[in-house]
């Protein structure tokens, strides 16, 4: 950004001396304003960079605002000897600069001792904190900071897959087992918040846990009954489900009665586990069979039917039975993995980056909580809270705690709309209690970075409801475009629109009126997207340009919400010879790639071993197809010749 004929101005007039809220949508500046209000710290207020404290939530941000920091100082430094500068802001800090000298002597203390400037991320202030407080926060100086949960989770989530899980009645154990669930699988149960002290466990009342044993135990009974009937009476529910003139035909097939008789043939001679149901069992029940008749009709009945009707309610109870058993055991987990993880680090001297920050408001809770404030406030006149967005109950009490006097000089910088996403570990009421703490609030409203045809069209579509984002305290602020990032993207010399939306059309799915899948509309959705790049980046899509050239590849970006749709819109893209690159935070031992190459280096390591040198035959490094392969292994000669080669390698 480079500040705009007003907007430096109105910056120079924030004060410094107490709690300023600053919201910020993206590209308007926020950086930007967080160096220049560093700045004034530093000039106008004479505060030393070690003790202006700033802070933002990742690393990468922490090198960012370190750089444009330093940068801004060097560039104002300059300033005062050459005055050749284009910033409006320096040029305007300039202006207000009665001591020269002062300034001077100020930026190059500033400058010379960078290295000490305070910017850390949230987990390193917290860090920091109990390392140089450590009596004052009663932790101990030789703790050691787990970057990793998962290896202590999963030793957790054994021990009550021994302890509690295997203790189930046997059926619900039997039922859980079918569904998948193990010793592994637990830690899907719970999410990171179980290490999260300020997170409240509430189990569920005695009526979502019903008898599972005893609804087992009569789904046996009548799961032998329907056996029974279907045993003597087969015959005569086929024909009724056959030839019954009752029946709507578009609703009972002839073809699919036939595929649901052989499937209760089948379900009925298995004698193991047997919920779920197969598919279309309802179609025996009375219920169906009474929604499916036409008009002025009635149903076939038979006792058949009647028994497969308690059969399915039965079946019913037992999915509710199963899944308020389960939401209980996920519940005695949560509070298990909170309680074990408490004290076994503790008994291991090991903190996770969520304990740090307990650990330091708790150290503000207790007896010594106002002298370690008073320390920090004295360390840190000055906070600059950076992404206030992701904060939390805890990061909002630490910063309320320290700063709580008269004088104090917070500044809290973020997009409030970003605080419902809770996937980055936001929380909405903790940003709008922090809000509530500021003594004056400020918008930036300008955004400097992207198309104004483009900002045009996103506040056309928030600004059409008057709760867009559903809670009244939470509003969408209205943004000028004044970037000058206007590419423009046509086809055959016809300006294409800056935002637009593509809809599923339901005659695309035969559905028949039901909702369409979710995996379904997922998988067509990606396979839009990617034809429709096919068709830009396409020879034959006629004349694509941006800004006046060629459109290529390069241009164009896909942002999706799963690795599942990355890797779908990746492959629809591959086999329509359309290059791409698929970034993500996955490990590359977790791709398809380095599962091929794990398949020829095993075979490489055992080339005598028949098993893993066929699977890197087959992989697709080398490629092989079935064919081949079998032709392969019919040669004697050619087979030895393979395994020598992999020998040599």
């Amino acid at each position: 950004m480079n500040g705009s004929d007003d907007s430096s101005p109105a910056l120079l007039e924030w004060p410094l001396d107490r709690t300023l809220l600053i919201e910020a949508s993206a590209g308007t500046g926020k950086t930007w304003t967080i160096t220049a209000l560093y700045v004034r710290q530093i000039v106008e207020a004479g505060i030393p960079v070690e003790n202006v404290l700033v802070v933002t939530y990742t690393e990468a941000a922490t090198k960012e605002l370190r750089s444009r920091i330093r940068e801004r100082l060097v560039t104002l430094r300059e300033a005062l000897d050459s005055g050749g500068i284009d910033d409006p802001f320096c040029l305007d800090m300039l202006a207000g600069i009665d001591d020269g000298i002062a300034a001077r002597r100020a930026l190059d203390r500033a400058i010379s001792g960078f290295d000490e400037a305070a910017i850390y991320t949230i987990h390193g202030f917290c860090q920091r904190v109990l390392s140089e407080s450590a009596f004052e926060s009663a932790t101990s100086l030789d703790a050691e900071v787990l970057t990793s949960e998962q290896d202590l989770r999963q030793e957790i989530c054994d021990d009550f897959w021994r302890h509690e899980v295997l203790r189930q009645p046997r059926p619900v154990v039997e039922q859980l087992v079918a569904d998948n669930a193990t010793p592994e699988t637990l830690g899907g149960w719970i999410d990171d918040s179980a290490s999260r002290s300020w997170v409240e466990v509430i189990e569920p009342g005695p009526a979502a846990c019903a008898d599972y044993e005893s609804l087992a135990s009569q789904f046996e009974d009548a799961f032998e009954t329907v056996r029974r009937l279907w045993q003597a009476h087969r015959e005569e529910v086929s024909e009724l489900l056959l030839d019954s003139k009752a029946l709507n035909r578009n609703a009972y097939r002839l073809a699919s009665v036939h595929a649901w008789l052989d499937a209760m043939d089948g379900m009925l001679k298995n004698r193991g586990l047997r919920r779920p149901l197969f598919d279309h069992f309802d179609r025996f029940t009375r219920d169906r069979l009474a929604r499916s008749v036409n008009n002025g009709q009635q149903p076939p009945r038979h006792a058949f039917f009647d028994a497969c009707t308690a059969l399915e309610e039965l079946r019913r109870q037992m999915d509710d039975a199963m899944a308020g058993r389960v939401a209980l055991l996920k519940a005695r987990l949560r509070e298990y993995v909170m309680s074990e993880l408490a004290s076994r680090k503790a008994a291991r001297r090991l903190h996770s980056f969520d304990d740090l920050l307990a650990l330091v408001q708790g150290a503000l809770d207790g007896p010594a909580g106002k002298r370690l404030a008073r320390k920090l406030r004295e360390r840190y006149p000055v906070a600059m809270i950076d992404e206030f967005q992701d904060t939390d109950p805890v990061q909002l009490e630490i910063f309320r705690r320290i700063y709580d006097a008269p004088g104090a000089s917070r500044i809290f910088v973020g997009d409030p709309k970003q605080s419902i996403y809770s996937f980055r570990g936001a929380d909405l009421f903790a940003y709008l209690a922090g809000r509530e703490l500021a003594t004056r609030r400020e918008t930036l409203a300008r955004n400097y970075r992207s198309d104004p045809a483009l900002v045009r069209a996103v506040n056309a579509l928030f600004t059409r409801l008057d709760n867009p984002f559903v809670f009244d305290m939470l509003e969408y602020p209205e943004i000028e475009g004044v970037g000058t990032n206007t590419a423009r993207l046509r086809v055959d010399g016809k300006a294409e629109a800056r935002l637009q939306f593509r809809f599923l059309e339901r005659e695309r799915f035969d559905v028949r009126g039901k909702t369409i899948g979710k995996g379904r509309a997922s998988l067509a959705i990606c396979r839009d997207v990617a034809n429709r790049i096919g068709a830009l980046l396409a020879p034959e899509g006629g004349d694509v340009t941006l800004d006046g050239r060629p459109l290529s590849g390069g241009d164009i970006a896909v942002l999706v919400r799963t690795h599942d749709q990355a890797r779908q819109i990746h492959e629809i893209l591959t086999q329509a010879g359309v290059p791409s690159v698929r970034q993500g935070a996955g490990s590359v031992f977790a791709s398809a790639e380095a599962e091929a190459v794990e398949q020829v280096l095993r075979a490489v390591s055992e080339p005598g071993r028949e098993r893993p040198l066929r699977a890197a035959l087959v992989s697709d490094i080398i490629g092989m197809n079935a064919d081949e392969l079998v032709a392969a292994a019919a040669s004697a000669d050619r087979w030895e010749g393979i395994v020598e080669q992999f020998r040599e390698y």
